[in-house]
């Protein structure tokens, strides 16, 4: 957490709260139907809320003082998730997954709305280039 007292871990499809201090675990967040990929502490107003992805492609928010969901979202991508990021003051979260899209949503609202979207391959430009199995090659470079 933002105070750096509490741990997220996420095990197979069970997230879980960590006390760093004593090293036990304060809540175990359930609701996942695959492995969670990652999660985070909400942070600014919200530090008691925290936020998990999925290989199931959804994502999970959890009021951890009330014990509850706050928000469970349906499938959002046909890829499964891979990564998260939560601006410092808690409003919005990015969401990563394997096509490489990153899905940003607003976590102030009830709902949690996705507000933006990115096509990482298009962004890059790396959409248009063929597939390269040497990997360190450049366009107009030739192998040795």
């Amino acid at each position: 957490d933002v105070v750096g007292r509490r741990l997220v871990v996420c095990a197979g499809r069970v997230t879980r709260v960590v006390s760093l201090k004593s090293g036990k675990v304060l809540a175990r967040l359930e609701g996942h139907g695959g492995n969670v990929a990652a999660a985070a502490f909400r942070g600014g107003d919200a530090k008691d809320v925290v936020v998990s992805i999925g290989e199931d492609r959804r994502f999970i928010v959890y009021d951890l003082k009330a014990g509850a969901i706050l928000y469970s979202s349906s499938i959002v991508s046909s890829s499964p998730f891979t990564s998260l990021a939560i601006e410092q003051e808690g409003k919005r979260c990015a969401i990563g997954s394997v096509d490489g899209m990153v899905r940003v949503f607003d976590l102030a609202t009830p709902e949690c709305r996705q507000v933006h979207q990115l096509s990482l391959p298009d962004l890059t430009g790396q959409a248009q280039q063929p597939w390269n199995p040497g990997g360190a090659l450049r366009r107009g470079e030739e192998e040795e």
